[in-house]
């Protein structure tokens, strides 16, 4: 059963832009597939609207039988519940510790809301969750520090705790190890499917790092200027085929 269903997707900017034209994709539970594409091909706008934070022009996103595209703002709030974000730019707030961070992961959860994230009313299963998911992703002894005191890494790992926090079924992430040195990035992206993994959870992950994109990735989607136009087996195809997804972007870069 297909946990993910996209049906003619369409996202069309009020500039007259069109960053998806008539996409369709499923992807069944505890699939893990890598999107790629060149910039502007529309993958991040693709999660965007996964997730509801970009409203579809036409077409359906269904999850788990629910449509995003219909649901009214009490109803995307519960389907959002199922779904965990991982950022490029790790989006924690900076001033505030790791350990509340995570906490922040709960929001969607909680019936406390804001005041509960930063630790003032949050119970003690609730603060126990919280370490539990740092100690995961080898954090618990920078609990108390400030993100913004962290390397890359660290707060990418902070990012993925508080993702946790959230108890989702799905995970989007939109370049994950984009802003890491390749140490870093490597850790990071172990760490991430190693979870991924452990818990069954569907993962939707772009990627421009087209060696990682074989080694993590199940199935690979590729995005032409807002057109799907690869959806293979990452066992079925080599780095050399995948080449020719950014070709466009070269052209452009050429002219440029």
């Amino acid at each position: 059963m297909s946990l993910i269903k996209v049906q003619n997707l369409t996202k069309q900017y009020p500039d007259g832009e069109t960053a998806l034209k008539d996409v369709s994709l499923e992807v069944k539970s505890g699939e893990g597939i890598v999107l790629l594409g060149a910039n502007g091909s529309g993958k991040s706008t693709f999660l965007r609207c996964l997730v509801g934070l970009e409203k579809a022009t036409s077409g359906k996103i269904l999850i788990d039988n629910q449509d995003i595209v219909s649901s009214s703002k009490k109803q995307l709030q519960e389907i959002r519940k199922k779904i965990g974000v991982v950022f490029q730019k790790f989006n924690l707030v900076n001033n505030l510790s790791a350990f509340q961070n995570v906490l922040f992961g709960n929001l969607g959860q909680s019936n406390k809301g804001f005041w509960s994230s930063l630790n003032l009313t949050a119970s003690s299963e609730e603060r126990e969750k919280a370490m539990e998911c740092l100690a995961r992703v080898s954090m618990a002894e920078f609990a108390d520090r400030r993100t913004d005191t962290l390397s890359g890494g660290q707060r990418q790992r902070v990012a993925i705790a508080r993702m946790l926090m959230q108890d989702p079924e799905i995970v989007l992430a939109d370049e994950p190890v984009a802003s890491l040195d390749p140490r870093a990035g490597r850790e990071v992206m172990n760490l991430l499917w190693e979870i991924i993994e452990e818990k069954g959870l569907t993962v939707m992950c772009i990627l421009h790092q087209l060696d990682f994109a074989l080694e993590y990735g199940e199935r690979l989607v590729g995005l032409q200027k807002g057109s799907l136009t690869l959806d293979r087996s990452a066992a079925n195809i080599n780095k050399k085929e995948l080449n020719w997804l950014y070709e466009a972007e070269k052209v452009v870069k050429n002219y440029a």
